[in-house]
């Protein structure tokens, strides 16, 4: 009658911890062979668990980072708009004085108006200027990272029509905080990759016979070292 011998093979590598059968044993399909010693692998395991953790928070904290910067992105469009209201109020109101002022200036030559009402008109006039000039720096400061010279600096890739919509400036403006929750989304996923594969790690250090058979041979005991692959 034909016999199969079947080697049995580790899937992990460690420190045999006990060995349940002898040669010459009946053995059953699943039947537990021998066993791995896993406390290195469970103390491993509890680090990775802890960076799996620390990563969870880490993440939680990077995304709300992330959403809080977008946020003030939009209202940084806000306070844009604002400032350009009151810029161009700042400008009606000195083409105002500065309509005023020239006519004053003519009535002076002329001697229709006093030097004190001249004067006055000079003042609303260089006030108004002053306002203006301030207004129009205010816009200047809050424009930066918001006009198209400052992402084509960067070599962002955009169309016209990306210029249109205010997604490319948020995303140009939040360039920073989207790398740190990229970077600590993948440390996550590195660390749950490592949990998972020490808990298939441990599940394998219990070695099971692959069919219903006889011991042959036994060729290791308690105590050896075992390669993964090895018999």
């Amino acid at each position: 009658e034909h016999s199969e011998k079947i080697d049995v093979v580790s899937r992990i590598t460690g420190t045999i911890k006990k060995i349940y059968i002898k040669e010459g044993d009946l053995v059953k399909k699943d039947q537990l062979l021998l066993e791995i010693d896993t406390l290195p692998l469970e103390i491993e395991l509890r680090k990775y668990l802890s960076n799996y953790d620390s990563s969870k928070s880490a993440l939680k904290l990077a995304e709300e980072k992330y959403e809080k910067a977008k946020s003030n992105i939009e209202l940084r469009f806000l306070e844009i708009e604002k400032r350009k209201i009151l810029a161009k109020e700042a400008k009606s109101e000195l083409e105002k004085y500065k309509s005023v002022y020239s006519r004053k200036e003519t009535l002076l030559k002329d001697g229709s108006i006093s030097v004190e009402d001249f004067d006055n008109a000079k003042i609303q006039y260089i006030a108004s200027y002053t306002k203006y000039k301030l207004a129009k720096n205010e816009i200047d400061a809050s424009l930066l990272g918001f006009k198209e010279e400052d992402i084509k600096k960067r070599g962002v890739v955009y169309s016209k029509e990306d210029l249109k919509q205010k997604d490319i400036f948020i995303q140009f403006n939040t360039r920073i905080e989207k790398a740190e929750k990229d970077l600590t989304a993948s440390q996550l996923l590195a660390a749950k990759a490592g949990v998972e594969s020490l808990k298939e790690q441990i599940k394998n250090s219990k070695i099971l016979s692959p069919i219903n058979g006889v011991v042959a041979s036994k060729n290791k005991s308690a105590g050896d070292y075992i390669n993964q692959g090895g018999v």
